[in-house]
């Protein structure tokens, strides 16, 4: 939870200090691959059920907007669950999705001006990239992971 000693005593001060934030900032808070501490909990590992207990006790109290995401909601707690307002769903992407996705990432590239990119040439991949099922995430990746190996690439010469 970023907490330097991970004790739930210190965890609890910083959620309330990040949700005081919040407050004071009229900003939404995000909680990003909550997974790590809202799964349920176990008679086996007292150590997450404790931090699990800061930040319901924390959340009570919190009157502002709370985004989490995850790849594993279905192991949510069902006490956390039971708290949430509105959840959302993200189905796989389809092709159609997917293509829309590569250029979108390759015109957000396009607009910093990112390396000596012919995104023409890119742009002829994108129907064959996207039928790869991956998802917005692995795009993004794919695509920075290849602006770095041809800007590596490219000192070498």
């Amino acid at each position: 939870m970023g907490t330097a000693d991970g004790s739930p005593g210190t965890a609890e001060k910083y959620l309330q200090s990040v949700f005081s934030l919040s407050g004071i900032w009229d900003r939404t808070v995000l909680l990003d691959e909550a997974e790590a501490f809202l799964e349920r909990r176990s008679l086996n590992d007292l150590k997450p059920n404790a931090l699990f207990s800061v930040f319901l006790r924390v959340l009570v109290y919190h009157d502002g907007i709370l985004i989490v995401t995850s790849n594993r909601a279905g192991t949510f707690d069902d006490a956390f669950k039971s708290r949430m307002q509105l959840a959302l769903d993200s189905k796989k992407l389809d092709r159609r999705q997917q293509r829309q996705v590569w250029r979108n990432f390759l015109n957000h590239l396009l607009s910093l001006r990112a390396g000596d990119i012919d995104y023409d040439d890119v742009e002829c991949y994108v129907s064959e990239l996207a039928e790869y099922a991956i998802n917005g995430r692995e795009i993004r990746n794919s695509i920075a992971t290849a602006l770095k190996l041809a800007q590596f690439k490219g000192e070498e010469q």
